[in-house]
Formats: structure tokens, C-alpha cells, sequence
């Protein structure tokens, strides 16, 4: 009789441990990703990503920094850098 309530106390404690566990992972999948996306460094003003990678946004033409402004979630101070090279 002693092994039976020992052996259902480890099951609750397991069930409740993963209901926990579950619960967390449940918020950590459904919570929003506050992160803008970069573009380019801020250092240099080199394309990280897109068709124009590697190179200098001053080297980049005009109606590709206008789509990238458009389309792309960029932090505001990504675009207000964009913007000034327009």
C-alpha cells in the first residue's frame, strides 16, 4: 500500500510539473517579438541583407532605399538614416 501512494505522489508531482512547463512554453511561443529588423550597420552604412549586400547605402539607387522603407520593419532610427540619404 506504501509503494501505491509513493508511486501516485511522483505522479502528481510529474503531472503538475509539466502542466507548469507546458504553460510556459505555451506563453513563450505566443509571445510577441519586439524586434526590428536591421538592415544595414549603423557603423559603416553597409547592407547586411537584400539585393544590394555588402554594399554602401550611397552606392544603393533611390528607388530601392524607397521599397526598403516601405516594406520592410525597420527600427525608426534605420529610417530616418534612409530617409536622409534619399
Amino acid at each position: 500500500m506504501q509503494n501505491y501512494y509513493i508511486c501516485n505522489m511522483k505522479r502528481k508531482n510529474f503531472r503538475k510539473a509539466h502542466q507548469q512547463h507546458t504553460q510556459k512554453f505555451i506563453y513563450e511561443l505566443n509571445a510577441v517579438k519586439v524586434k526590428k529588423l536591421e538592415a544595414f550597420r549603423f557603423s559603416d552604412e553597409i547592407w547586411i541583407i537584400g539585393k544590394y549586400k555588402g554594399t554602401s547605402i550611397n552606392d544603393t539607387p533611390t528607388n530601392y532605399i524607397k521599397w526598403v522603407i516601405e516594406n520592410m520593419d525597420l527600427s525608426q532610427n534605420a529610417i530616418a538614416i534612409l530617409k536622409s540619404k534619399l
